[in-house]
């Protein structure tokens, strides 16, 4: 699913990076009902950091940045 509205924001965007929380929000679109705790994470920041093999993490402006690796 976290790869998925990456790319889904990255194509829509037309830029490889993301905003962290664009993320969050394009997968509650994709799954109302998607909650990080189902899938083993504290949170959505926690399944991030562990879905590093999927996803590159960097430091933006004001929240963290994500693409697709």
């Amino acid at each position: 699913m976290l790869k998925r509205a990456v790319r889904l924001l990255a194509e829509t965007k037309g830029e490889a990076w993301v905003n962290k929380g664009s993320v969050w929000h394009m997968i509650k679109r994709l799954d109302a009902t998607f909650d990080p705790k189902d899938h083993g994470h504290a949170n959505f920041a926690d399944m991030v950091k562990a879905m590093d093999a999927v996803v590159e993490i960097k430091k933006g402006e004001t929240d963290h940045m994500l693409r697709v690796r």
